[in-house]
């Protein structure tokens, strides 16, 4: 669960945190789970700003709980 509340208004991409921490939470490539909505994080301009990669389906209820589910990173190894 991530840090504060985030509130997503009409359909647009825009990620509006409230008390969020998205500079150390979240990274680009990131799914965000807002309200049951789950989308991609595509940019991170604040702790209280960022952007998904498809609009949001319509106004959210303010969500105090939003979940991340982080990239998983991938080793490759090369002989």
């Amino acid at each position: 669960t991530l840090t504060g509340s985030i509130n997503p208004t009409g359909t647009n991409t825009a990620v509006p945190g409230t008390n969020t921490l998205f500079l150390s939470e979240l990274s680009i490539g990131d799914e965000i789970v807002v309200s049951g909505e789950t989308r991609v994080i595509d940019g991170i301009t604040s702790n209280t700003a960022a952007t998904v990669s498809a609009a949001w389906g319509s106004d959210l209820a303010n969500d105090t709980t939003p979940d991340c589910n982080p990239t998983a990173l991938v080793d490759v190894i090369i002989n």
